[in-house]
Parts: C-alpha cells; structure tokens; sequence
C-alpha cells in the first residue's frame, strides 16, 4: 500500500477536542504520533513499513503543488 499525505502547517483538532495535545502541532507531528501508536497493531497483524520520507518528486498530481 502507498500513502502519499500532505500535511497541514497545523494540525486541525476540531472534530475531536479531546484528543488535541496542549500545545499546537503540526500535521507530520500528529500523524506520527498516529503511527507511533498504531506501528504495534500493523506488526501484530504482519505487516511494517518499509519506508518513510519525503518524495522529491510526484507520482500523481499537478506539477505546480509542493
């Protein structure tokens, strides 16, 4: 499976208040706080991931977006 994610300069907590940390962060952050804690239930279940950074160049999508 290939996830391409853009993520916000501040991460949007609107719809669940109570899960938004006390300090504003960013969209990466709070994804990879989303997968530090979902990483044990992929590898309960066989599956890793075997790669995570920043693409350099678009797969799909307008030439003009960065």
């Amino acid at each position: 499976m290939l996830n391409l994610l853009k993520f916000k300069d501040t991460a949007d907590y609107s719809q669940t208040p109570s899960m938004a940390p006390k300090q504003a962060i960013s969209g990466k952050e709070a994804y990879q706080l989303y997968m530090d804690l979902t990483l044990p239930f992929l590898k309960e279940a066989g599956s890793d991931v075997l790669f995570s950074g920043k693409s350099n160049a678009f797969l799909i999508g307008p030439f003009q977006e960065d």
